[in-house]
């Protein structure tokens, strides 16, 4: 095994070197790396912004790339995009996080259509609040009834694996969490933006 860290800009290439030195054709990747801080942004380190980027968006390209070409080549892959359900709205207080994954949200999808018919398919998956050591880093303070209602990271990877194998370009985890995006998309955007202002405000 190798350890990588993808919020450098060698990082993708060192993973990519160990596969193909090893000979390890890889058919499945999954880009799960991500993080973010719930801040101001003028609050925010520069070296947090920029590494919200290069992890979240920068790496992702560069693995997705640097991998597509050898599926392409044996017709055959799986890529998985892990988006979030941030990605269908624009948070303050979780500015840059948001737009990140609203750029996973869009390069996903539209992979997905160029690689229709070559043997690879693209999928991206959009949890909402997951039970994972990322809630500490982003500094977040989550109410009781938001901590019980985080999904286990086992039942967030099932679902992603089942929805990927069964051909699906996007999806969201979850009841709660499809039915927040089904609204989402029902009502006017300054009302999503005034919305999330408020519930994020309280989560930092």
């Amino acid at each position: 095994w190798v350890s990588v860290d993808l919020g450098s800009a060698e990082g993708p290439a060192t993973i990519y070197s160990f596969t193909h030195e090893k000979d390890i054709a890889v058919d499945i990747l999954i880009n799960n790396a991500g993080f973010g801080i719930a801040n101001e942004f003028l609050e925010t380190s520069p070296e947090n912004l920029q590494g919200m980027v290069q992890v979240n968006i920068a790496s992702l390209i560069a693995l997705t790339h640097l991998y597509l070409q050898g599926m392409h080549e044996r017709q055959v892959g799986q890529i998985i995009l892990v988006g979030s359900v941030n990605a269908f709205m624009p948070v303050p207080h979780f500015a840059v996080y948001s737009a990140t994954k609203a750029f996973v949200k869009s390069f996903g999808e539209a992979l997905a259509l160029e690689c229709r018919g070559s043997g690879v398919r693209v999928s991206t998956l959009h949890p909402g609040g997951t039970s994972t050591e990322f809630i500490d880093v982003a500094e977040m303070k989550l109410e009781r009834f938001m901590e019980t209602a985080l999904m286990s990271p086992k039942r967030v990877a099932r679902i992603g694996l089942s929805a990927a194998h069964s051909g699906a370009i996007s999806t969201v985890t979850g009841f709660l969490n499809k039915l927040t995006v089904f609204f989402l998309w029902l009502t006017p955007q300054f009302l999503v933006r005034l919305g999330a202002k408020a519930l994020f405000s309280r989560l930092h």
